[in-house]
C-alpha cells in the first residue's frame, strides 16, 4: 500500500507539472524533473529491492502483464519526454512537437499504472 500511495503522489506531482508548462516554464521544468526522477527511482527501488522482476512468473495474470508492459512504456517514454524537454529548452522548436506526443502517450499511460496498481494491494 506504500508504494501505491508514493506512487499516487508522484503522479499527481507530474500533474502538477504539467498545469505549470504554460503559466511558469522554469517551474513546470523543476517539478517535471523532481517528480519523473523519482517516478523512476521509485521503478528502480521496486525492481531492486522488492525483487519485483524476479517474482515474474508464466501464471501471472494478464493484467499483471499489462500493468508492467505499461510500465515500462512509461519509463522509455520518460527517457524521450527529458531528450525532447531538454531541447526544446535550448531553442529547439522541432522538439516541441515530439514532445506534446511523448506526453500524450505518457501521460495517460501512466494514470493506468497506477490505477492498475491499486488491484495488487496486498498480493
Amino acid at each position: 500500500m506504500t508504494t501505491q500511495l508514493i506512487s499516487f503522489i508522484l503522479l499527481a506531482g507530474i500533474l502538477l507539472g504539467r498545469w505549470y508548462a504554460k503559466r511558469d516554464r522554469q517551474k513546470h521544468i523543476l517539478l517535471m524533473y523532481l517528480f519523473v526522477g523519482a517516478d523512476i527511482l521509485l521503478v528502480l527501488f521496486l525492481a531492486a529491492f522488492r525483487d519485483v522482476l524476479g517474482k515474474v512468473k508464466v501464471e501471472m495474470s494478464p493484467l499483471l502483464y499489462f500493468h508492467i508492459a505499461i510500465a515500462l512504456a512509461v519509463v522509455v517514454g520518460y527517457f524521450f519526454a527529458i531528450t525532447y524537454g531538454r531541447r526544446l529548452d535550448k531553442g529547439d522548436e522541432n522538439s516541441r512537437k515530439k514532445l506534446i506526443f511523448v506526453d500524450r502517450i505518457v501521460i495517460p499511460l501512466r494514470i493506468a499504472v497506477s490505477v492498475t496498481s491499486l488491484f495488487f494491494i496486498g498480493g
